[in-house]
């Protein structure tokens, strides 16, 4: 028993590495490190993709093999959920946050960032902010950035990068049809 825990936590380990280094790994990539029968990394693989360690990324097409995602590599962003409010042209945006420091952080960045949003607050997990609605489709996010990560596209634009740019921050909201759609701009970090 100590053997096959010892092994799972082997090869566990050569997946989340092949994860963050890819991005994904497929069965011929943990046969041809480990030196197993393809046979066997599949069924550690399979075994592992229902004990939900291993998600699958991409199933089989053809000669194109299925690709996995080790899931302790996986994103997570700092947000639960957003959700908006509107009212005639004025939105506000409340965004659930995982944790306190969170909240604290984004509250600070998109302070600090300014962008679509005119105002906000922070209650406990909650950050709040309000907006003023545009109509249509917006010109945001076209335009590009200069290579570091700062917005050129309009001078209203919110600046995003490096300190002591603004990590994140909401450039545009605006209504399409009968969604509100949101551009929020980030740069790495708990913001990506």
């Amino acid at each position: 028993m100590a053997g096959v825990i010892e092994k799972r936590r082997e090869l566990l380990d050569l997946m989340r590495e092949c994860t963050l280094k890819n991005g994904f790994f497929t069965v011929h990539d943990i046969e041809c490190v480990t030196k197993l029968p393809r046979s066997t990394v599949q069924d550690w693989v399979n075994r592992l993709a229902d004990e939900k360690c291993v998600l699958v990324k991409e199933e089989k097409r053809g000669r194109n093999p299925a690709k996995y995602m080790a899931r302790s590599v996986m994103l997570q962003s700092s947000c639960k959920r957003i959700f908006t409010t509107v009212d005639k042209d004025r939105v506000a945006i409340y965004h659930e946050c995982r944790s306190a420091g969170c909240a604290a952080f984004c509250t600070y960045h998109h302070s600090l960032a300014k962008g679509a949003v005119f105002g906000g607050h922070r209650e406990g997990m909650f950050l709040i902010e309000y907006a003023a609605l545009k109509d249509g489709i917006s010109s945001g996010g076209k335009g590009g950035d200069d290579g570091n990560g700062n917005a050129n596209e309009s001078p209203d634009a919110v600046k995003i990068g490096s300190f002591p740019l603004s990590a994140v921050g909401i450039s545009d909201v605006r209504r399409e049809g009968d969604m509100i759609v949101q551009q929020i701009r980030c740069f790495g970090g708990p913001a990506y």
